[in-house]
């Protein structure tokens, strides 16, 4: 684990958009023979606005290491206006609710991609990783621009297909 300094370029999630709709996307489950195995085709939301960002991320084995149940699920769609979301604690404004028993789980962590500061050196690292649910921020905002299609990665504890990922009023998709 990973004691976050000050952040630059992120990735989170929480949807507050300039002209808020929900979006088309779609969803399907993201079975990688690793964590490790990010392609080279996903575009991971990299453009953020952090303050007083103190938290957990773990580097892809390290996710391996510890987390060997967790579903993956990739949410793809095109921003069809210039928009932003904001990350909230644990999660809690992205939701997965089960098919079978209606249950709602948050992520467990999200696939980000960034840039520490640590306080050791001083001097940027690029970093591809998962930020886990336990953060704190001041203010976390996610920008998007018009017309680029976005990749969102989430782990969950639980997933299938048939179940509903709601984000804000943002995002609304089945797993297919």
């Amino acid at each position: 684990m990973k004691h976050l300094g000050t952040l630059l370029i992120l990735f989170g999630l929480t949807f507050t958009t300039f002209a808020q709709t929900k979006i088309d996307a779609n969803c399907h489950l993201w079975t990688p023979k690793n964590l490790c195995d990010i392609s080279d085709t996903l575009n991971i939301p990299s453009q953020l606005k952090a303050k007083n960002v103190t938290g957990n991320t773990l580097t892809c084995k390290e996710m391996e290491k510890k987390n060997k149940n967790l579903q993956g699920v990739i949410i793809r769609f095109s921003s069809m206006t210039d928009s932003t979301f904001t990350l909230t604690s644990k999660f809690k404004n992205i939701t997965l609710k089960k098919k079978t028993d209606g249950k709602i789980i948050h992520p467990y962590a999200i696939m980000w991609y960034g840039f520490t500061f640590p306080d050791s050196t001083g001097r940027e690292n690029e970093f591809i990783g998962y930020m886990i649910n336990h953060f704190r921020a001041t203010e976390y905002n996610v920008y998007f621009k018009l017309n680029k299609t976005y990749d969102l990665i989430l782990l969950f504890d639980s997933a299938e297909k048939g179940d509903r990922i709601v984000v804000d009023n943002f995002v609304d998709v089945e797993i297919k």
